[in-house]
Parts: C-alpha cells; structure tokens; sequence
C-alpha cells in the first residue's frame, strides 16, 4: 500500500468550504485535519485495502498477458 499512501487528497471543509489536502499515509497517522475535521480511518483503511487488491489483480493479470 505504499503507492496508494504516498497519494494526496482533497478533503473540503464543511464549515469553510477551504479545500485542504493530504496524503493518506498521514491522515493514517493523524486523522484529524484542521478542528472541524475528523477523517473516519477505518473506511479510509477498508476502502485502500480494496484499491490495493484490485490493483494487485491488475498487476498480475498484465505480468500473465505479458508473457
């Protein structure tokens, strides 16, 4: 998951409407952004998981066709 948490993004502010961005390693870390912003980490977490193993798939069906 390293490609996935080295990847910014765009998180807007549902009280100022301010767009902050950050990458997903780190809202793992610290998932607060701001004071108004708490980042659910456990979907973030299940959601990356599942872009992890289709990129998994992917990849091993590209390295089949390659061959």
């Amino acid at each position: 998951m390293s490609l996935i948490n080295a990847k910014d993004v765009s998180i807007e502010c549902p009280k100022c409407k301010k767009k902050h961005t950050k990458a997903i390693g780190d809202l793992k870390e610290n998932p607060v952004i701001g004071n108004v912003i708490n980042v659910d980490i456990r979907y973030l977490t299940k959601e990356m998981t599942k872009i992890d193993k289709a990129l998994g798939r992917q990849r091993k069906e590209f390295e089949r066709s390659a061959e």
